[in-house]
Parts: structure tokens; C-alpha cells; sequence
């Protein structure tokens, strides 16, 4: 398995096959109001996502020159990195690849402090993923050092936060 940096177009048309079919889960978990309101982000064309690139930071796990699943995210400050999405094809979930994705993210930002995201109180399988792979939900302590910076206004109910210390600076 390796990890690449997506420059084509054509790459994106693969990680948004991988997230609209990854994506279904969440389908049956969100509210009437988040579903009209997220609709768009429901299913992403190759090009929706391609144009994220100018504010978000794409790294994708390969295996056999195929990719097979992906994150972006951006330095949210200094200390933090903002994971927005993490998904693997489901044709692949459950042999590492999440994990050696997330485990990447840690290792090229080690300079970070935390590596941080939110998901649905009801992705009990993200959750599950999140902890098992050292989160924390810091909901409660967001408040806290060294949780205080990760957002800049209250979270949203129904929408844990997890973080992970990723190196003390």
C-alpha cells in the first residue's frame, strides 16, 4: 500500500466513485433537515471534489496502482489538522486501509499538535474506527488544553468531535 497525492482530474474521478458509494451509510442517519440541507454534499462529482484542492489537502492510499481509498483535510492552525472526509471503497474496508491512511496524516504533520474531525452522533461505525485508532470524543473538555483550539465556535449537537494528540509541541 502506498499513499499519493492526486494531481489529475482523473484520480478525482475515482475518489468520488469511492466517496459516493462509501458515503451511503450516513444516508439512513441523517435527519430530513440535514439531508435537504446537505444534499449537494450527498454525491460529489469528479470535479466538486478536484475544486477543493485549492483549500483542501488530498491524500490517497493506493494499492496495486489503484486507489482504493482517500482523505482530505487542511492545517487548520499550527497545531491542528482537520480531517473533512476519510473514506475507503467498500470493497476494501476492514483490511488497514482507513488506518494507514490516518496513520500517514499523522506521520507527514508531525509538527501538529492534534489531529481532529467531526462525524454523526449516529456513525457509530466511524466512532468505533476513530477510537480505535487512539480518538478521544473531547466534547466534554473542548474547552481544555490542548483540545481548546480545535474550534472557533461551540460544537454541534449531535455531532461528536474527536481528537487525537499527535505530537506534544
Amino acid at each position: 500500500m502506498q499513499i499519493h497525492y492526486p494531481v489529475s482530474l482523473k484520480d478525482f474521478e475515482r475518489i468520488a466513485e469511492i466517496y459516493n458509494s462509501a458515503i451511503k451509510p450516513f444516508y439512513n442517519i441523517s435527519s430530513i433537515l440535514e439531508s435537504k440541507d446537505y444534499r449537494s454534499l450527498m454525491t460529489q462529482t469528479a470535479l466538486d471534489l478536484h475544486q477543493l484542492t485549492q483549500s483542501k489537502i488530498f491524500c490517497c492510499a493506493t494499492l496495486d496502482n489503484r486507489i482504493v481509498g482517500f482523505a482530505y483535510y487542511y492545517i487548520k492552525n499550527t497545531d491542528i489538522i482537520w480531517i473533512n472526509s476519510l473514506y475507503v471503497d467498500p470493497a476494501f474496508q476492514n483490511k488497514g486501509i482507513g488506518t494507514f491512511l490516518l496513520n500517514s496524516l499523522c506521520r507527514d504533520n508531525i509538527n501538529c499538535g492534534l489531529i481532529a474531525l467531526e462525524t454523526h452522533a449516529e456513525a457509530e461505525w466511524a466512532i468505533s474506527f476513530y477510537i480505535k485508532n487512539g480518538f478521544t470524543v473531547v466534547n466534554d473538555v473542548i474547552e481544555s488544553p490542548p483540545y481548546d483550539r480545535i474550534l472557533n465556535k461551540p460544537p454541534v449537537i449531535g455531532r461528536p468531535i474527536l481528537a487525537k494528540i499527535i505530537s506534544h509541541q
